[in-house]
């Protein structure tokens, strides 16, 4: 079983996202 791998991919897929969403929203609010 590779469930383990796929969570681990699947976990990070999720935080690399989400910490480039949170740049995008902190670049592009308005000061």
């Amino acid at each position: 079983m590779m469930a383990w791998s796929v969570t681990a991919r699947l976990a990070a897929a999720v935080l690399l996202i989400g910490a480039l969403w949170l740049c995008v929203m902190w670049a592009g609010a308005p000061a």
